[in-house]
């Protein structure tokens, strides 16, 4: 069976979804994906990366706004691909509970077993392995969980990273 798959999306947030659930199914059809708790980790990778790419990764010359996804299988786990137009690193903030923005590092930093980036000569390339097997504890999971829904409460409360696992 072919571990490797490629597609193009069109750099709108409403092809986030889409895409999220299309590299799910292939880390499932593949036997990645174990527990719907390890789904959600899998896809709130795919979505922040893929929504920082549409968000951030295009340029005012962009003639073409599309995103390249691209998921592979590996023993060690799915190793993610998120290409753009954009030359820019991701960037990090020190304290992305503070503000609305910086949670991508952070997210990639909780979630892939390793992530990074490489420029293109048409942009960039950001990447995640995302591990095969669970390295953390069931309940360290569920921390880990609690970033994608911290976004709508950062208003009302303040965590700080220190408490975190």
């Amino acid at each position: 069976m072919r571990r490797a798959q490629n597609w193009t999306v069109t750099a709108d947030p409403s092809a986030v979804a889409p895409a999220r659930h299309r590299a799910l199914a292939h880390a499932r059809a593949w036997g990645y994906i174990f527990d719907d708790i390890q789904a959600q980790m899998f896809e709130l990778l795919v979505s922040e990366m893929v929504t920082n790419a549409v968000l951030y990764g295009q340029t005012d010359s962009t003639d073409d706004p599309h995103v390249s996804i691209g998921i592979q299988g590996h023993p060690e786990g799915v190793l993610i691909i998120v290409r753009d137009r954009s030359h820019e690193g991701p960037s990090y903030t020190a304290d992305p509970y503070a503000d609305e923005h910086g949670w991508g590092v952070t997210i990639m930093q909780r979630l892939a077993l390793d992530y990074g980036w490489l420029p293109l000569v048409e942009g960039k390339a950001v990447w995640a392995v995302m591990g095969a097997e669970r390295s953390r504890s069931r309940e360290q999971w569920r921390i880990v969980a609690v970033l994608g829904r911290i976004r709508a409460l950062r208003p009302q409360i303040r965590v700080h990273a220190s408490a975190l696992p």
